[in-house]
C-alpha cells in the first residue's frame, strides 16, 4: 500500500500527472452511483469521466470543468507489462507472451475483455534505466501472477469504486501503521544504551524488501509523504548497525540528492544518522577516521567535502538549511544551481526508473555507484579542513573568520601544498584512449552510450558483488570521469588532451593562508617547526621576472610577494625556523630575488607594483636573518653584490620601512669584518650621514608615546623582528627620520 503511492497524480515531471485531476483507487465494494458502472469496473477513464460529469451537472446543472479525464496514455512511459493467456503453464511458453504495454494499454485490454482476473502477468525488469529509445527488457519469468493477484493492477482495472482519498494518503496511513509498530517498544534504555535484540517489529520492517519500499518514497510527489517515510527510516535506523550498514543499496541517497522539496529537515536527519554507517567500502577503510570526511561518508560522490563537513560539524538542522538555500562563505559555498546541477545528475544516473515505477510500484531499484559529481564553480577553490582557502584568505568580506583548530587547518593546508606541487606538467593523449578502452567505448561514442557501458561494468565488478574486483571498479569509476569531464566542456574525445601540473593559483592560496595564520596565531604555531622550507624556496626558485621594462604579471607576482612574506613571517614566529631556512638555502634564494627586484625599481616606481612589495618582505626577511651567525656566514658568499643591495635599499623613497631595513641589516652584518668592508666600499655610510642630519627628536617622543600607553614596543609597531637586538642594534633608526625631508 506505501509503494502504490507512486500512481499518485501530478507526479513531477510527469505530462500524465498534468492530465490526472482525480484519483482512482478502486476497492473491491460496490456502488449505487456511477462508481458502480461498468466503467469503473474496466477502468475506462473517457467513460468513467462522462459518467461522472453526467452526475454533477445533473445534481447541480453546472458540469465540471476542472476535472480533466484520467488519461494514462503517456508518450514517455515505459512499457514493462508482458501478458500471457489464462491457464498457460508457468512460466508460459514465449510463443503465448505479448508485451511489453503500459498500464492504460492493459486497461484498454481489460475493456475489450481481451485479459481478464486469470491473465498470467510478469513486469520487464530494466537493467540500465536508460532514458534512451529503446529499451532493453528482460523478463524474470519466475514472477508470472495472475492479473487478480498482482495489488496495483488489480486496484487499478479490476476493482469496483471510488475511494475519495489520493494513493499518498493511503500510503501515509501505511507509513504511520508502520511507524506505531516500530516505535511501540522502546530501542535503548534511560541511559541511551540499545537493547540487543533489537525489539521485534523493528527487526521486522527494517528487511531488506521493506527498506527499499520506504527509500523509493522519497522520489513519489506528496512532501508530507516523503517526510513521514524519512522520519520512519530514522526510527529503523537508530541503533540498528545491520539494517543501517548496507542501506546506500536501495538507493536512498541518489534519490534524496534527486528530491527537489524545501521540507528537507527530517531527510537532513536521515543523513545525518547514516551518511557516516554504510559499509560501500571494505570494513578497515569505512572505518579509518585518518581518511578524509569525504571519502568515509556515501555523500562522497555527491556533495562538495564542504556541504558533508556541515552535516557532521553543525548538525541536520543547519545543513538543512544551507542545502535549500545560498551561501557563500569561506566555510560553505553553495546555491539553486548547483543544487540543481545535483538534481540532474542523478537524474541522469538513475534514468527512468521514476517512470518505472509508475508503471510497477512494486519495482527495485538496482544499485549502481553514482560517479563523482563535478561542480565547475568549485574547481578553482581550494578546501582544506572545512574552509574555503580563497575566502577565509579575503580580509574585506570576511575579516578574521572564526578558525576552530588553526594547527590542524595549517597541517592540512601543507599537506595539499606538497600534493599540488608533486604533480607534473604533462599532456596525455594516451590516457583518454585508455579510458575507452576501459569501458569498452568507440571513437565518437554518444553519452547516453557511456553512461549504458558504465552502469553495466560498475554493477559487474562492484565490490559488493564481486569482491575482486575493486581495482577494476576504480579503474571504471576513473575512466568515466575523465570521459564526462571532456563531454561536459564540449569537447571532441578524439582531439582533447588531459593536462596535469602544478595549478600556480592554488598554490598561491594556501601560501596566502599560510601568512594569514602565521600573522593571526603566532604563539599556537610557534611551537611548531615549519617544515616546508623545500617547497616554499622551489616556488620562489620558480618565480622567474620578466626581462627589465616588461611588467610582471599578476599571478607570478602575487606569488613572488606572497612567498617572500612567507618567508619573513614563518621565521618571525619561531627563532628556530629561521635557522631551518638559513640551512635550507634561503639566503641565496632571497638575495637572487632581491637582486632581481631592484634591478627593476627606481626610486619613481610605484608603491602598488609587485616588485617593490617583493623588495618590502625580501628586506625584511633578509635584516631578521643576519641577526644569527650562520646567517651572515651564509651572506658572505653573497658579497659584493649584498652590500650593493642594502645600500641601495636606503635611496628609496617609496617607504621609510626600507631605510629601516637596511639600517637593521647593516648593523647586524656589521659583526662580521668581511661583511662590514664591504658595507663601506658600497658607500652605506655615506647614505646614513644624512639620516642622521635629518634626525628629529621630537617625532621620536611623539612616536612612543602612545605606544607606551597601549604598552606596544616600537618593535612590534614597525612589524616586529626575528632578532631581540633590533633597533638597538641599529642606532641611528628611521623612527627618528622625518618623512617630509
Amino acid at each position: 500500500l506505501a509503494a502504490y503511492a507512486h500512481m499518485n497524480p501530478k507526479q513531477i515531471g510527469s505530462k500524465l500527472g498534468r492530465k490526472m485531476n482525480d484519483t482512482l483507487m478502486l476497492t473491491g465494494g460496490t456502488s449505487t452511483g456511477p462508481e458502480g458502472s461498468a466503467a469503473w469496473k474496466t477502468g475506462d477513464a473517457a467513460a468513467v469521466a462522462e459518467a461522472k460529469g453526467d452526475e454533477e451537472k445533473g445534481a447541480d446543472g453546472d458540469e465540471e470543468d476542472d476535472n480533466e479525464a484520467f488519461d494514462e496514455e503517456d508518450s514517455i512511459m515505459p512499457r514493462v507489462w508482458y501478458v500471457a493467456a489464462a491457464g498457460e503453464s508457468v512460466p508460459p511458453p514465449a510463443k503465448a507472451v505479448r508485451g511489453p504495454f503500459r498500464v492504460s494499454e492493459l486497461a484498454t485490454m481489460v475493456r475489450d475483455e481481451d485479459i481478464g482476473p486469470d491473465t498470467l502477468m510478469t513486469a520487464a525488469i530494466t537493467e540500465g534505466y536508460a532514458q534512451d529509445d529503446e529499451l532493453e527488457l528482460q523478463v524474470d519469468t519466475g514472477r508470472w501472477h495472475k492479473l487478480q493477484a498482482v495489488p496495483q493492477l488489480r486496484w487499478r482495472l479490476i476493482s469496483h469504486g471510488c475511494l475519495p482519498t489520493s494513493p499518498a494518503d493511503h500510503a501515509r496511513s501505511a507509513v504511520g501503521i508502520l511507524q506505531r509498530m516500530v516505535t511501540m517498544h522502546e530501542a535503548s534504555d534511560s541511559r541511551g544504551i540499545p537493547y540487543h535484540p533489537i525489539p521485534f517489529g523493528k527487526r521486522v520492517v527494517s528487511a531488506p524488501d521493506c527498506l527499499a519500499v520506504l527509500s523509493q518514497l522519497v522520489l513519489c510527489n506528496s512532501p508530507e509523504l516523503v517526510g513521514e517515510a524519512a522520519a520512519l527510516l530514522c526510527s529503523l535506523l537508530e541503533h540498528n548497525a545491520q539494517a543501517n550498514a548496507k542501506l546506500y543499496l536501495t538507493g536512498l541517497f541518489h534519490f534524496i540528492g534527486a528530491y527537489t522539496g524545501s521540507n528537507f529537515a527530517v531527510l537532513a536527519r536521515l543523513l545525518h544518522l547514516t551518511h557516516l554507517r554504510q559499509n560501500f567500502r571494505d570494513s578497515g577503510t569505512a572505518v579509518a577516521a585518518s581518511l578524509p570526511l569525504r571519502q568515509r561518508s556515501i555523500l562522497g560522490e555527491m556533495l562538495p567535502e564542504a556541504m558533508i563537513a556541515v552535516l557532521e560539524n553543525y548538525g541536520p538542522s543547519r545543513f538543512a538549511e544551507v542545502f535549500v538555500g545560498t551561501y557563500d562563505t569561506p566555510e560553505v559555498i553553495w546555491n539553486d544551481t548547483m543544487r540543481s546541477h545535483l538534481v540532474s545528475m542523478v537524474h541522469q544516473h538513475i534514468g527512468d526508473f521514476a517512470l518505472h515505477l509508475r508503471m510497477v510500484t512494486e519495482a527495485r531499484y538496482a544499485y549502481c555507484p553514482l560517479p563523482g559529481v563535478v561542480y565547475s564553480n568549485l574547481t578553482p577553490e581550494v578546501f582544506c579542513h572545512n574552509y574555503y582557502l580563497r575566502n577565509l584568505c579575503d580580509e574585506v568580506r570576511f575579516p578574521d573568520w572564526p578558525i576552530a583548530e588553526p594547527i590542524a587547518l595549517f597541517k592540512s593546508v601543507l599537506e595539499q601544498w606538497k600534493i599540488e606541487l608533486s604533480k607534473k606538467n604533462e599532456e596525455s593523449k594516451t590516457s583518454l584512449a585508455e579510458a575507452r578502452e576501459v569501458l569498452g567505448m568507440e571513437p565518437n561514442f554518444a553519452e547516453s552510450e557511456l553512461r549504458k557501458s558504465y552502469r553495466a561494468l560498475a554493477r559487474k565488478y562492484h565490490p559488493d558483488k564481486n569482491p575482486q574486483g575493486r581495482d577494476k571498479f576504480e579503474q571504471i569509476q576513473q575512466a568515466y570521469e575523465v570521459l564526462t569531464a571532456v563531454l561536459d566542456e564540449g569537447g571532441n574525445v578524439e582531439e582533447a588532451t588531459v593536462v596535469g601540473g602544478t595549478d600556480r593559483e592554488k598554490v598561491y592560496l594556501m601560501m596566502r593562508t599560510q601568512v594569514m595564520l602565521c600573522e593571526r596565531f603566532p604563539e599556537e604555531l610557534g611551537e611548531y617547526k615549519y617544515p616546508a622550507y623545500p617547497l616554499l624556496l622551489r616556488v620562489l626558485n620558480d618565480c622567474k621576472l620578466p626581462p627589465v621594462g616588461t611588467p610582471l604579471e599578476d599571478l607570478p607576482g602575487r606569488l613572488l610577494v606572497t612567498g617572500a612574506r612567507l618567508a619573513y613571517v614563518s621565521c618571525l614566529i619561531s627563532p628556530l625556523n629561521a635557522e631551518e631556512l638559513i640551512a635550507e638555502g634561503g639566503i641565496a634564494v632571497l638575495h637572487m630575488l632581491l637582486t632581481d627586484c631592484l634591478s627593476r625599481v627606481t626610486p619613481t616606481s610605484s608603491a602598488d607594483c609587485f616588485e617593490l612589495q617583493a623588495v618590502q618582505w625580501l628586506s625584511h626577511a633578509l635584516s631578521g636573518l643576519a641577526f644569527f651567525d650562520s646567517g651572515r656566514e651564509a651572506m658572505v658568499q653573497r658579497l659584493p653584490q649584498i652590500a650593493s643591495d642594502v645600500a641601495y635599499l636606503m635611496q628609496l623613497p617609496q617607504d621609510p620601512q626600507f631605510v629601516q631595513f637596511a639600517l637593521e641589516a647593516t648593523a647586524r652584518m656589521s659583526k662580521v669584518p668581511d661583511l662590514q668592508n664591504a658595507l663601506v666600499c658600497a658607500g652605506v655610510m655615506w647614505r646614513a650621514l644624512p639620516l642622521l642630519l635629518h634626525f628629529d627628536l621630537s617625532l621620536e617622543i611623539k612616536a612612543a608615546a602612545p605606544a607606551a600607553e597601549e604598552g606596544e614596543g616600537e618593535d612590534e609597531k614597525s612589524g616586529g623582528d626575528m632578532g631581540d637586538q633590533g633597533d638597538e642594534e641599529a642606532g641611528g633608526s628611521a623612527r627618528g627620520l622625518d618623512v617630509s625631508q
